[in-house]
C-alpha cells in the first residue's frame, strides 16, 4: 500500500470517527462545540501531514511548475482541453 492509500484510509478512519463522535455528543451547544473541535483536530492533523509531503513534492518555484504544465501542453494536448 502507498502513501496515497495510507492517506485515504487515514481520512476515511477520520470521517468514521467523526460519525461516532457527533452520535455521542449529548445534543448541548456546549457538547456539539466540543465534538466538532475534536473532529477538526483530526482533520488538521491528518492534512498538514498530507500538506508537509506535498510541500516537499511540488516545485517551489510557480515558474518550474509552468514550464511543466506547457511541456505536457505540446506532448499530449488533447489531455489538457
Amino acid at each position: 500500500m502507498g502513501k496515497k492509500d495510507k492517506y485515504i484510509e487515514n481520512l476515511n478512519e477520520i470521517e468514521k470517527a467523526a460519525a461516532e463522535i457527533r452520535n455521542t455528543d449529548d445534543d448541548s451547544t456546549l457538547g456539539m462545540t466540543k465534538s466538532e473541535e475534536e473532529i477538526l483536530k483530526k482533520w488538521d492533523q491528518a492534512l498538514n501531514e498530507i500538506y508537509q509531503v506535498l510541500e516537499k513534492q511540488l516545485p517551489k518555484n510557480p515558474i518550474v511548475l509552468l514550464q511543466k504544465y506547457h511541456k505536457v501542453q505540446l506532448t499530449f494536448p488533447f489531455l489538457l482541453h
